[in-house]
């Protein structure tokens, strides 16, 4: 029995591949072969004189063949080169041949100089072009010269030569752009994989090809009239050369496609006038001379649109810039003063100056008297191309003193000795209260969240208090009942419901203790030895302690803190793991006036989902009734108020590491 269900991927993407591999190519070596047989056709339908193959553009067509589609694309180029006629002489597969060869190649040299998905998007490939093209199609004619001097007695070498050349240079000039781009919009199926030279369909282009139309039936009408043997042709270039000056590159192919189909049906339909060969020369300096300067325009114009792009993309980001609330300068290094040479509307604001006046006003003529050693750490800096920050004090409009942070960083510079630097400014004592309000803001949420938490867990308490209380009170007198159960129940009760009470009052009044300058190295000992003996004795707790100073807080918060974090350390442990308390500076090489705390675990550590929310009060992993979830809670507001940080590091398995840095006391921090 047969089942029919989706297809497999395997299935679509064997078909795919079959696509592309015998698809895709059969497809492009039709439309190959169709080009021929259609240009050669249409090249006999409208022949001139002797020179068929000078309307011939078979070998614009192979080079950009070869160039879009590659080597793999060859069978078809060896194909379509000998249906160009219905006989198969030796003459015709010569001549097979030497397009193949010649031709092909040169769509492959092509194809090395240039990206295959942009054609002709510069001078430089039009240059290419035009010099390949102009080697390819001499090469092909010096060929043709020693194949059919033998079976042309009455031509030398030398006529063979330049009649081929003359008329396969034409050919290419006429078919190659036109093939590539249309190649290669047919590969990438969007204009813009051509160099967006597409021309556009405007009233305006269609004047310029009726122009060019009127002037070269008038410089026909010239050559039959006084017989100039086709220089009159000359004035045809002055109407492709506005059409190109107008439109670029788009409007040069198609101009070449106007004049030489013009030229064709002119000939053939009106009778000769003039020279065909001399013709022909003056279409090839027309073409050659509408690609290049095609290619001119529409690179000056991508230059042009370029430059626009950048300006707008710098017009924002200086709206940008003087849009950010923090100030910004920019001020010239190679000046001792650093002039400012670009300041945002922020930093004006900061220090009560418009911007006219704050522009060329040196930086360092801002720093408050006393300001020495700044200058002189700003200049070392500057000196040294490095990036660096400080602390200043600089003084506004109205003479006030204004603490700012400075941060300072080189801007790269493509001219040599010209050196900018950007600054910003901070004002120290918006930072502060801003950061100051950030922390009432989250105290405020936590004790939002802790009104809700203590009203549950009292809540629960509460209930059987009264009910027990109830019970004894019916079974009190009675014979042979007990209520003292019941009372220890209520006793057990009241004592979680004053625990959770205490802890709400530590929590709440955090802030409110009196706190002295103290060492904190003797806190933290004092803490740990004070928690060693009530902590179960399996429990291994190491300290070290490599740094000491003093810093705000009170013995009974620092008490707090350590006691929370080792008793979930211990928990964390099952009470018989290693616990690792250190005390170090933030950062020793530097010296900084900041102190970190580690207390360590080697226990069963926690999830993301669980770090996340470690700090929420009345949060907790613990079964019922062995924790209130307050103790990480309070932590964290006591770290708050020293005016530090609290981070933690932990994963499944790995243990966990809390460690907090404090500010020392008498730092700015």
């Amino acid at each position: 029995m047969v089942k029919f269900g989706r297809t497999p991927p395997s299935v679509l993407r064997n078909i795919r591949r079959t696509y592309e591999k015998f698809l895709t190519p059969s497809l492009a070596t039709a439309l190959y072969v169709g080009l021929w047989i259609i240009l050669y056709q249409t090249a006999h339908v409208f022949d001139i004189a002797h020179s068929a193959s000078a309307w011939y553009p078979g070998p614009g067509l192979t080079m950009a063949f070869c160039t879009v589609y590659g080597p793999s694309y060859f069978p078809a180029v060896i194909l379509g080169a000998f249906l160009y006629d219905n006989t198969f002489t030796i003459l015709d597969i010569s001549s097979g041949l030497r397009h193949i060869i010649v031709y092909g190649s040169a769509g492959f040299l092509l194809r090395r100089f240039i990206n295959p998905n942009t054609f002709l998007i510069s001078k430089r490939h039009v240059k290419i072009f035009l010099s390949i093209s102009c080697l390819s199609t001499f090469i092909s004619s010096a060929i043709a010269g020693f194949i059919f001097q033998k079976y042309w007695t009455n031509s030398a070498f030398a006529d063979i030569l330049i009649s081929f050349w003359i008329g396969d240079l034409a050919g290419v000039l006429l078919a190659g752009p036109t093939f590539l781009i249309l190649f290669s919009w047919l590969r990438t199926r969007s204009l813009a994989g051509a160099g967006g030279w597409v021309p556009q369909l405007s009233g305006a282009t269609a004047l310029g090809v009726a122009s060019i139309i009127v002037f070269a039936i008038l410089a026909f009408c010239v050559d039959a009239s006084l017989g100039t043997n086709g220089k009159a042709w000359f004035v045809v270039l002055f109407p492709v050369v506005s059409v190109v000056l107008r439109f670029g590159f788009g409007s040069a192919v198609a101009a070449i496609i106007v004049v030489n189909i013009t030229a064709v049906l002119l000939f053939k339909t009106l009778g000769h006038a003039g020279d065909p060969a001399q013709l022909q020369v003056l279409l090839i300096m027309i073409d050659i001379a509408a690609l290049l300067i095609g290619a001119t325009i529409s690179e000056q114009t991508a230059t042009e649109q370029g430059l626009r792009t950048s300006e707008q993309r710098h017009r924002e980001v200086a709206a940008a810039v003087h849009a950010s609330p923090v100030g910004t300068t920019i001020v010239d290094a190679t000046n001792p003063d650093l002039p400012i040479v670009f300041a945002n509307d922020a930093f004006c604001r900061m220090i009560g100056q418009d911007p006219d006046t704050v522009r060329h006003l040196p930086l360092l003529d801002l720093l408050a008297p006393g300001s020495h050693q700044h200058i002189q750490d700003i200049h070392r800096v500057v000196d040294k191309l490095e990036r660096s920050s400080c602390e200043v004090t600089v003084r506004d409009a109205q003479g006030s003193l204004i603490r700012d942070r400075l941060t300072l960083a080189p801007i790269p510079n493509s001219q040599p000795g010209l050196v900018s630097y950007l600054v910003l400014h901070e004002d120290v004592a918006v930072t502060r209260n801003r950061e100051r309000l950030e922390r009432e803001r989250e105290k405020l949420v936590a004790l939002g969240q802790l009104a809700g938490g203590v009203a549950h867990e009292i809540n629960n308490l509460l209930h059987p208090m009264i009910n027990l209380a109830a019970e004894a009170e019916h079974l009190w007198g009675q014979d042979g009942q007990d209520a003292r159960p019941h009372l220890r129940m209520i006793r057990s009760c009241g004592a979680k419901a004053a625990e959770i009470v205490r802890k709400v009052l530590g929590f709440a009044r955090q802030g409110t203790l009196p706190r002295v300058a103290l060492d904190f190295a003797d806190a933290v000992l004092a803490a740990v030895d004070f928690n060693r003996r009530s902590l179960p004795p399996s429990l291994t707790i190491r300290t070290r302690l490599d740094a000491g100073g003093l810093i705000l807080a009170s013995a009974t918060e620092v008490s707090q803190v350590l006691t929370n974090l080792l008793l979930n350390a211990s928990q964390a442990t099952d009470g018989r793991g290693a616990i690792m308390v250190e005390l170090d500076r933030a950062d020793a090489a530097s010296a900084s006036p900041i102190f970190r705390l580690s207390v360590t675990d080697n226990g069963s550590g926690m999830d993301e989902a669980v770090r996340t929310r470690i700090f929420e009060p009345f949060f907790t992993t613990k079964p019922i009734g062995s924790g209130t979830g307050l103790g990480l809670s309070v932590v964290y507001g006591i770290v708050k108020d020293w005016g530090g940080n609290i981070d933690v590091q932990t994963a499944p398995g790995k243990g966990t590491c809390f460690t907090i840095t404090v500010p020392e006391a008498g730092s700015d921090r």
